[in-house]
C-alpha cells in the first residue's frame, strides 16, 4: 500500500510540473516567478508528507519502562575490573524490548515496542559481550569457579555486535536464551557481559558449554567473583 501511495504522489507531481511548465511558457516573467515558487512549495510539501508517513514514532512508554533503560545504561557504566555488577530486572520491560548494539567504542541502547523505536541512550566506552560462545563459558567456570590458574589467559567471554533483551530472553541472531542470571553482569575495564543461561534438566551442579552457563552456576558465581565497587 505504501509503494502504491508513493507512485500516485509521484504521478501527481509529474502532472503538476507539466501544467506549470505550460503556464510558464505562456506567461510574463513576474507570473513565471510566482508559479516557480508555487511549484517548489508544492513539491516540498508532497515529499515532506512522504517522509513523515515513513517515520512513525512509537507511543510513550510507561515511566517504569523508561526507568529500566536509564538504569541499564547506569549499570553498563559501572567501573570495575573483573567483578560483578547488577542490571535492572528484565521483567520490568513488560511487552517492550531493548536492542543493545555496539557502535564504535560505545554501546547504544534502543527501547522498542513491538514495531517502533521509543527512546535511545548510550553507554560510553564499553564493549558488549556474553559469557558464552566457543569455550568462553567453560573457561570462565574453570578459572573463576574452580580456581584453575591454567585458564588465566584463556578467553572467558565473547564480544558481540548486537543482542536484544525482552522480559525473559536474550536474543542473539536467531537464537534465544534464558536469562536466569539473578540480574548479574560481568564487568572489566572495557567490557560488560551478560550471562546467557540454560536449565540442565533434573541434574544438579554447575555446567558450562558454548551456549553459556547452567543456571545452577549463578549462585556460585556470586560467591566466587567479587562485586564491583558500588554494586
Amino acid at each position: 500500500m505504501e509503494i502504491k501511495a508513493i507512485g500516485e504522489i509521484a504521478f501527481l507531481v509529474l502532472v503538476t510540473f507539466v501544467i506549470l511548465f505550460s503556464i510558464v511558457l505562456l506567461t510574463p516573467e513576474s507570473v513565471t516567478t510566482k508559479v516557480r515558487n508555487l511549484a517548489d512549495n508544492t513539491v516540498d510539501n508532497m515529499f515532506s508528507t512522504i517522509k513523515t508517513d515513513k517515520v512513525t514514532p512509537g507511543e510513550e512508554a510507561p515511566k517504569e519502562v523508561k526507568d529500566f533503560l536509564f538504569n541499564l545504561k547506569e549499570s553498563f557504566e559501572k567501573t570495575g575490573d573483573k567483578c560483578l555488577g547488577t542490571h535492572p530486572d528484565f521483567k520490568e520491560l513488560k511487552d517492550y524490548s531493548v536492542q543493545i548494539t555496539q557502535n564504535g567504542e560505545n554501546i547504544d541502547l534502543l527501547l522498542m515496542d513491538k514495531k517502533n523505536f521509543i527512546k535511545s541512550l548510550t553507554a560510553e566506552k564499553k564493549k558488549l559481550c556474553i559469557v558464552a560462545g566457543g569455550a568462553a563459558a567453560e573457561n570462565f567456570k574453570k578459572y573463576y569457579l574452580d580456581n584453575d590458574q591454567s585458564y588465566i589467559a584463556k578467553p572467558k567471554f565473547s564480544n558481540i555486535g548486537k543482542v536484544t533483551i525482552t522480559k525473559d530472553k536474550i536474543i542473539i541472531g536467531t537464537d534465544k536464551f534464558d536469562i536466569e542470571d539473578q540480574n548479574i553482569i560481568f564487568i572489566d575495564k572495557e567490557n560488560v557481559c551478560f550471562f546467557p543461561t540454560y536449565p540442565r534438566g533434573w541434574g544438579w551442579g554447575c555446567d558450562a558449554d558454548e551456549d553459556g552457563m547452567d543456571n545452577d552456576c549463578i549462585p556460585i558465581i556470586k560467591q566466587k567473583v567479587s562485586k564491583c565497587s558500588g554494586g
